[in-house]
């Protein structure tokens, strides 16, 4: 009886807090940047780390914009590969004569370090314009992606902009569930910001400026983890500037990612992303972060407890989860186009609350592999 009362209230406060999202996704305008002539110069950043068999493809739907090239930038910045990386920019570089693009390595940077953080960092110090925009190796945009960006901080002047992801390319079964899964991510960050409560965002596709970077003293405090660059980052410019950070909601302004290619990678990345959560201090990111991840570990367990504790109405709790997601999803689903991932949905609603205990466990032992590094905790271990 204990259990019911407690898994059902988390259910309710679970269900107020989808509906919030809900009408927060709703309250953000869509933004179509219109006929306007854009000025605004950008500097481009993109971290590759053993990247030779994607960053032909970034580059080349950079290259493509419909976005004049004096007005922007792209600083490729080499994390120690150990493959073709340098040797495929290089290439590009000089078949496109594209004199706007660049390439730096960290091995050449004095103090230059290792890691995602050091390589956008690096890229930042080198960059010549005000608005920074970061994006991955294996990520492309539409051609409208700069226009787009480059309008709205024109318009809008943003200390910060964030911008949608998704996961597409062909995929199998597993591949799919993770773009329901991304694109619900996506979803939240976008909800959330829609009340102002700025608590995610990817830096796959995430643009801020130089001097709102440099006065949160950019990734210091934070360079000890192997994620969150983009997270950390968001959490400094909303305390230091309030309500100067938006949410870009177009279809213009995806970015598309590739999905990890199996289970291993999979639950390495989520145990990476698991790994910097301890340092948050922001309230509405732990806030909206507990009710979610309780709620689904009490889901999880509810089988114990009918069978243990003679617990008769858990299955409510069940329902409810599965009714409130739905019209979330569907929402967000229409946005990128991907309703067709719908079909999903009911056996991804009742793998995830075992996907987010298992995902927790691994991430309290801390353990991943990563770009071919080793970590433990946020701690590096030597490479074996």
């Amino acid at each position: 009886m204990v259990f019911d009362i407690i898994i059902f209230s988390f259910a309710i406060i679970y269900a107020l807090l989808i509906i919030r999202l809900i009408a927060g996704w709703k309250r953000q305008s869509y933004f179509k940047p219109g006929k306007y002539q854009p000025d605004t110069k950008i500097s481009i950043i993109i971290p590759a780390r053993n990247e030779e068999d994607n960053i032909g493809f970034c580059l080349e739907a950079i290259h493509d914009q419909h976005y004049p090239e004096d007005l922007f930038e792209v600083i490729v910045v080499d994390d120690h590969s150990s493959d073709g990386t340098s040797f495929r920019v290089f290439d590009f570089i000089r078949r496109k004569r594209a004199t706007n693009f660049s390439l730096i390595s960290l091995s050449s940077v004095q103090d230059g370090g290792f890691g995602k953080k050091a390589a956008l960092a690096a890229g930042i110090n080198a960059s010549k314009n005000e608005v920074i925009l970061t994006t991955d190796a294996d990520c492309t945009m539409g051609s409208d992606w700069l226009k787009t960006i480059g309008t709205f901080f024109h318009l809008h002047k943003p200390a910060m902009l964030v911008m949608p992801v998704v996961i597409a390319g062909k995929q199998r079964f597993f591949q799919k569930l993770q773009s329901l899964e991304f694109m619900s991510i996506a979803g939240v960050t976008g909800a959330t910001a829609g009340w102002g409560h700025h608590i995610m965002c990817n830096g796959a596709n995430l643009a801020f400026t130089k001097n709102a970077f440099e006065k949160v003293d950019g990734y210091a405090g934070n360079m000890q983890y192997a994620s969150g660059d983009d997270v950390f980052l968001l959490h400094k410019i909303k305390k230091a500037f309030g309500q100067k950070i938006c949410f870009l909601k177009s279809t213009d302004a995806i970015v598309s990612s590739k999905p990890l290619p199996g289970v291993s990678s999979f639950f390495n990345q989520r145990t990476r992303w698991f790994s910097k959560n301890r340092a948050y201090k922001d309230k509405a990111t732990i806030i909206t972060a507990a009710i979610a991840g309780i709620f689904n570990m009490l889901l999880a367990f509810s089988p114990l407890c009918l069978f243990f504790a003679g617990c008769k109405f858990w299955y409510l709790a069940w329902i409810l989860k599965i009714v409130v997601d739905f019209p979330f999803l569907m929402i967000i689903s229409s946005f990128f186009r991907k309703q067709k991932l719908m079909w999903l949905y009911l056996p991804a609603s009742l793998l995830y609350p075992y996907y987010v205990l298992f995902t927790c466990i691994l991430g309290i032992g801390g353990r991943f592999s990563w770009k071919g590094r080793r970590y433990y905790q946020y701690e590096k271990l030597p490479d074996v």
